[in-house]
Formats: C-alpha cells, structure tokens, sequence
C-alpha cells in the first residue's frame, strides 16, 4: 500500500495538485489571521511571541516544493506562474517574518518576560531560518533568468547564520526558564521540535 501511494504522489500532476491547495491554504491563512490581528483590539503586547510567525512560516515554505515542481510542467507559462507565486509567497512570508520579529523583539527588550508555558515558542524562529535559505536556493535553480547563483547562496547563508545564533540564543534561554522551574510541560514544546528540525 505504501508503494502504491509513493507512485501516485511522483506523478507531477497529483504533486502540482497538492502544491496547489498547500500555496492557497498558506495565502489564505495568512490573510485570514493577520486580518484579525490588524482589525481587532484583542492583541495587546503580552500576546506577542515568536509563535504569531506561524502565518509566515507556511509562506516561506511554498518554493520549497514549488520551485522545482514548476521544472516538471511541460507548459511555460504554467511554469512562470508557479515561480512566480514562489517568489510572491517568499518574499511575503520572509518580510512578514522580519516585521514580527521585531515586534517580537521589542516586546522581549521592553515589555515583561514571555510566560514559562510560552518560552518554547522561542524555538519557532529556527523554522523561517532554516526553510528561506532553501527556498531561496530552490528558487535561484529553477529560474532560468538567473545567471549567477553566488548572490542567492550568500544571501542563504546569511540568514542560516543568523539561524545558528537564534538557536545558542533560544537554547540560553530555554535553559533559563528550565533552572528557575518555569518551563512546565504544555502544548506549545512542539516548538522544540519542528522548527528545529526545519532548521
């Protein structure tokens, strides 16, 4: 049965389907959410944590797949659209994720703490970290206007680089919560997980 499902998902036509509801579900839900959070007057300061990237990090995962997917489709201008909606939800998710993050930072500089049960979200930013560098090379191989690659790789660098000091970072004060026995058990320890792993 497994075998069976791993020849249906290689066909680029079931792949381009399911490309295609993921982009959308991610743009959707990105607007969705960040539409309330722009109109309402229910977030306030002490809601802010690195777990409000999530809208982001599903936009900055879009080329990952979709770049060199956009490579198997036999009709141009299927293929420009695809890159193109790479790059749209790119650079959506990533200056989305910038914006946050500083928010995210003024908030931990000036405002109090992050509560124990939230302080895994700090792991969140490792996930946008870790996907743009290869979103960014994924999409430098699959654009054909793309001459020289050297630019898109030091600029995935750069951002990895700043991943391996975010994640000293979330780890130092992981480890601070931890010894002052505020780290207590909660949904949110999935973030220990997936954005490293991302990452």
């Amino acid at each position: 049965l497994a075998a069976q499902f791993l020849q249906i998902v290689r066909r680029p036509e079931v792949a381009l389907a399911l490309w295609s509801a993921g982009a959308a579900a991610a743009l959707g839900f990105s607007f969705l959410i960040l539409f309330r959070q722009f109109t309402g007057e229910h977030v306030k300061l002490d809601h802010v944590t690195p777990g409000m990237f999530i809208p982001a990090v599903g936009l900055v995962v879009v080329p990952v797949a979709g770049a060199p997917l956009s490579a198997l489709q036999p009709d141009p201008a299927l293929q420009g659209a695809m890159l193109l909606a790479c790059y749209v939800s790119l650079g959506t998710g990533f200056l989305l994720w910038v914006s946050l993050h500083a928010i995210s930072l003024y908030r931990l500089v000036l405002h109090t703490p992050v509560p124990g049960q939230l302080a895994p979200t700090f792991w969140v930013n490792l996930g946008p970290l870790g996907v743009v560098p290869i979103s960014v090379l994924a999409l430098a191989e699959a654009s054909r206007f793309v001459v020289d690659r050297v630019p898109f790789q030091v600029v995935a660098l750069l951002i990895w680089g700043f991943g391996v000091w975010w994640l000293a970072m979330a780890a130092i004060l992981t480890l601070t919560y931890w010894r002052r026995g505020q780290l207590p058990f909660v949904l949110s320890w999935w973030a220990f997980t997936f954005p490293t792993g991302a990452f």
